[in-house]
């Protein structure tokens, strides 16, 4: 049921232009998600001096760019935390929504932050020291002053409940999606990715970030081990920029045979690398949703993946589910959905199933609902 006055929400979207994957993905796809459920509210997208153009979602979005760049920003609001409202900028709110961790002063304005995981507190190595850092100190903050927070998995509702002591019914899920893009691709597009990046083998598939949390360093052990006992004929690729504490990654990949680190792979080539690889691998210490393991899904790659919260509730009974320190169950499991011809159809057609459960319109829904339910508080 629409409101007689449509609402005016306010949107901090500089980290939907300034991340192509993660947060970034997410708060592209729920906008998306947005406007084209709703017509009838106005919607703000506010972003830093210093983002790229780009296209509005829908007919009732507007932009507001800030007359700061986004780290003049950042110290304005969550290093010096100078009492500055978003309505200063954007006029008179009725929502504001804070994707991204850290919540910006507000004045009148229903608030709304975005809490993606709590790696900072579970799993401290996985964060650079400066940005745990920042994290204890906004997160818990942004959490209690907001009006709502929103979690991209019941496991996250989970932590935020446990770990910040806040109320169940602050806390709402809002699941992230998978683009239409993310299916399987004809022979001409897979390759030209093929030739791209030289991909002449049979490979196991790892993507994202060169970070401990990752745990690409138990993933290259797990393909040593399967190297050792079998005779195959299997490269590992992993995509993704290095980040905090990537050195041990880089050693271990000289280290070892058959290992490609291919860097920052475009966003385009995605769904062809997917549709490329043989098995996709998140063998995860701490995730926060895990969208890749879903995109893979929806090519029709058998995906394996940490039994670490949140990844079984994400993939179902659609992936093989490991203990990320165990490296023998980890390889047992790519062994098995790498040989197991009715395993891995098995889990391609549940592969595919599950992810159609994961529409962007099923979390701009949720979102909306949220919104909705601020207005009448």
């Amino acid at each position: 049921r629409e409101s007689r006055v449509p609402l005016k929400i306010g949107i901090d979207y500089t980290v939907a232009l300034k991340q192509g994957g993660g947060i970034g993905r997410i708060t592209r796809g729920l906008m998306a998600g947005v406007a084209a459920l709703d017509t009838h509210n106005r919607y703000c997208l506010l972003t830093a001096r210093d983002t790229p153009a780009f296209a509005l979602p829908g007919a009732n979005f507007e932009r507001l760019r800030l007359p700061l760049p986004e780290r003049a920003l950042n110290l304005l609001w969550h290093r010096l935390n100078l009492p500055i409202p978003v309505e200063q900028f954007a006029g008179r709110l009725d929502v504001f929504h804070a994707p991204n961790f850290a919540l910006p002063p507000v004045r009148a304005a229903r608030s709304v932050v975005t809490v993606h995981d709590l790696t900072f507190l579970r799993f401290p190595d996985g964060a650079v020291p400066s940005l745990r850092h920042f994290l204890l100190q906004a997160v818990p903050g942004a959490a209690h002053r907001a009006a709502h927070i929103i979690a991209d998995s019941e496991a996250t509702k989970a932590d935020l409940v446990e770990w910040l002591q806040l109320p169940v019914d602050k806390v709402s899920v809002v699941y992230a999606g998978v683009d239409d893009r993310f299916r399987p691709l004809d022979d001409t597009r897979r390759q030209a990715v093929r030739d791209k990046y030289q991909l002449h083998r049979p490979f196991i598939l790892g993507l994202g970030t060169l970070e401990p949390r990752k745990n690409y360093v138990g993933l290259i052990r797990a393909l040593e081990r399967l190297q050792q006992e079998q005779n195959l004929d299997l490269e590992l690729v992993i995509a993704g920029r290095p980040g905090w504490l990537y050195e041990p990654i880089l050693a271990a990949a000289r280290s070892a045979k058959n290992v490609r680190l291919l860097g920052f792979a475009d966003d385009d080539d995605l769904p062809a690398l997917y549709s490329l690889a043989a098995v996709y691998c998140l063998p995860s210490h701490y995730e926060g949703f895990g969208i890749p393991c879903i995109e893979a899904m929806a090519c029709g790659t058998p995906v394996v993946c940490s039994n670490r919260p949140c990844l079984p509730e994400i993939v179902g009974d659609a992936a093989l589910t490991v203990a990320p320190d165990d490296t023998d169950a980890l390889a047992d499991a790519l062994w098995s959905a790498l040989t197991d011809t009715a395993l891995r159809e098995r889990l391609i057609q549940r592969g595919f199933t599950r992810a159609r459960a994961f529409p962007w319109a099923r979390g701009a829904k949720a979102l909306l609902q949220v919104y909705a339910a601020l207005e009448n508080a």
